[in-house]
């Protein structure tokens, strides 16, 4: 009976010793989710606690389904007595299966001495979106758009040719007043010019609505003697009657 105490005695005290030899290196991987799509963000969560210093680094193998995106280290932190540090490593699955990570290796580094260890696999589930089939013949219209489309033509459609008609109208309108503003307007004459100069007064209006005239064909001499008398204060009326007289005679 004494014998078998001492092997249960024994047996409960390496028992903490034996736990400390299978996670010396006190690091422990998880997952965000074990199961998402193709694209979905996936962390991976690396944490060692320990009783005394040490700092870890991961060896992650290069996975083809995997895209990496970033990585995050926390400095090391120690409260009550326990050592603790944390990475995070961001992927995205590129497509749908069963992703297995094989070959984790952790590099724990206490001083000068470094151990590598290797870490358990993890494994990640990517599902597939369901399936959606195209067909060539396209979908039925509703009711009562086919309805509108058969009888009932689009409210922009009345307001784009309401708007073309109106301006239509509107240029229509405008050339018919200018026309009526020329036929209502009496047109300038040298003939009146001369009644005019005859009472020996210079008619500046008059003598602006005919050079204004698109259709006057004035001499270059004339028209210097029009421009003068508008233009020039006191001008002589009898160089203008002169000029004139010229122009009939030519």
């Amino acid at each position: 009976m004494r014998y078998w105490l001492y092997i249960l005695t024994l047996c409960w005290t390496l028992s903490p010793l034996c736990v400390l030899a299978k996670s010396e290196h006190g690091i422990t991987l998880t997952l965000s989710q074990t199961e998402c799509y193709p694209g979905d963000l996936v962390e991976l969560h690396a944490e060692m606690t320990r009783a005394d210093y040490a700092e870890f680094e991961l060896k992650l193998p290069k996975l083809a389904a995997l895209h990496f995106v970033a990585q995050q280290q926390s400095p090391i932190t120690y409260s009550k007595g326990i050592y603790w540090q944390n990475a995070v490593w961001i992927f995205q699955p590129l497509r749908a299966g069963s992703i297995e990570w094989i070959g984790i290796r952790a590099q724990v580094k206490q001083g000068e001495i470094e151990n590598e260890y290797e870490l358990p696999p993890l494994q990640l589930e990517v599902l597939s979106y369901a399936n959606t089939e195209d067909a060539p013949t396209p979908e039925a219209l509703p009711l009562d758009s086919e309805f509108k489309a058969a009888g009932q033509p689009s409210l922009w459609l009345y307001l784009l040719l309401t708007a073309g008609g109106l301006g239509i109208l509107y240029y229509a309108l405008r050339q018919q007043s200018k026309a009526a503003i020329s036929e209502c307007t009496p047109k300038a004459s040298l003939t009146e010019l001369q009644l005019s100069l005859k009472a020996d007064t210079v008619p500046v209006a008059l003598i602006e609505q005919l050079l204004a005239e698109p259709a006057s064909t004035f001499s270059a001499e004339l028209r210097m003697a029009m421009e003068a008398a508008v233009y020039k204060p006191q001008a002589d009326p009898q160089a203008l009657r002169t000029a004139i007289e010229k122009e009939a005679q030519s």
